[in-house]
């Protein structure tokens, strides 16, 4: 499963223009111009309707558990973007439309009915529901506990300053656990919500296993984003190099052309200076062919 908040990437791109609602112009008089505010929220609410349409035509057409966490995610950015609380879309109507697209592919699918109540349950805490998505969430731990659920509660109850109860969802979610990337993911982020200061204070409830596991992964994290910072500061490094060349070149033919006009213009005065304005003097003639041949 994955999470909502992780689900649209282009996501990212569209919530940069909320940015843009705070960078008002001032009108004459001190008066803030609202038209860019208004601009991007039209534009993100555009999206949002047509991140809809197209999760809802997905659904329509029997996409099953798949389609209705894309109908999900389209849901929770319809709440992100702000298109919700600006009215342009029912935001009650949309989480009973996403409860039952998930319902019915989890009737299609009984084994997935743990994810689709953790994608209802993130869905209402996206919405403002939090006693509601808490709930949902519990529910889905119920049948079976899933790292997207156990990550949401843990943030959730230390939000809630019951930090306390953190250790008894990591320790029963990781005994669960096959996939080496999602225990990973649960375990780091017990640590981050224990606010410890070594990994041992942090997961004191995990068995030394456990933590050499959880060592082994981050060491192997940190070494893939050391390795992609690498990348993309190659990467920049490429196109520096690619834009200081051509901005050499440019400033060189520039140089090239300011002299040869230049020269076109001395070549000018001198031919001026020997047949100034008598008929048929070709110096006028010769300094524009002069100076187009510099192009």
């Amino acid at each position: 499963m994955i999470t909502l908040h992780r689900a649209v990437v282009a996501s990212i791109v569209l919530l940069g223009l909320a940015g843009i609602a705070g960078c008002v112009t001032q009108q004459p008089g001190g008066q803030p111009d609202d038209r860019y505010a208004e601009s991007s929220n039209e534009v993100m609410d555009a999206s949002a309707q047509a991140q809809l349409k197209d999760a809802r035509a997905a659904v329509k057409q029997g996409g099953g558990m798949v389609a209705a966490r894309q109908l999900a995610a389209a849901a929770s950015n319809a709440f992100e973007y702000g298109s919700v609380k600006r009215g342009k879309i029912d935001g009650q109507a949309l989480l009973a439309e996403v409860d039952a697209a998930l319902d019915n592919a989890a009737k299609q699918l009984p084994a997935e009915k743990p994810e689709a109540l953790a994608t209802r349950g993130e869905l209402r805490l996206r919405a403002g529901q939090d006693a509601a998505g808490f709930k949902l969430l519990q529910d889905s731990m119920a049948l079976r506990p899933t790292a997207d659920a156990a990550m949401l509660i843990v943030a959730h109850l230390d939000a809630s300053g019951k930090a306390g109860e953190i250790a008894a969802v990591c320790k029963r979610t990781v005994k669960v656990l096959k996939d080496p990337e999602e225990r990973f993911a649960v375990f780091d982020e017990c640590f981050k919500h224990s606010h410890a200061s070594t990994i041992e204070g942090g997961l004191s409830w995990a068995t030394a296993g456990d933590i050499e596991f959880y060592r082994q992964q981050l060491k192997a994290a940190q070494a893939g984003e050391e390795k992609r910072q690498q990348g993309m500061e190659r990467t920049r490094d490429a196109s520096r190099a690619y834009w200081g060349e051509k901005d050499r070149k440019r400033d060189e033919a520039r140089a090239r052309r300011s002299n040869c006009q230049a020269q076109c213009e001395s070549s000018y005065g001198t031919c001026q200076a020997g047949c100034g304005n008598q008929p048929g003097c070709p110096c006028a003639g010769a300094r524009a062919s002069c100076i187009d041949a510099c192009r």
